[in-house]
């Protein structure tokens, strides 16, 4: 097993992680311009634990801890709500 190798591997995955989270803020964006059109509120707690849900299933498909990743898209959540609520 190659070190540098694996090191350059975690690189590119970073990389591709925050272009993916570049994307996502700017659908949220859009959202958050959508639901300040119509009058609706930027947290919506039922969606909010349902996509907690749904990844939290998914992470156990995925060999990764489920913990690991609600604590992550609890931050990420944090972040597009605060998003929202500046436009």
């Amino acid at each position: 097993m190659n070190f540098q190798k694996e090191r350059q591997q975690i690189d590119k995955i970073d990389n591709e992680l925050l272009d993916l989270l570049q994307q996502r803020v700017g659908v949220v964006k859009t959202i958050g311009a959508i639901k300040k059109e119509n009058g609706l509120p930027v947290f919506d707690p039922a969606r909010e634990q349902a996509l907690l849900s749904i990844l939290k299933d998914k992470a156990a498909v995925h060999n990764v801890h489920p913990s690991f990743v609600t604590d992550i898209w609890e931050v990420i959540l944090k972040y597009s709500k605060s998003a929202q609520s500046k436009l």
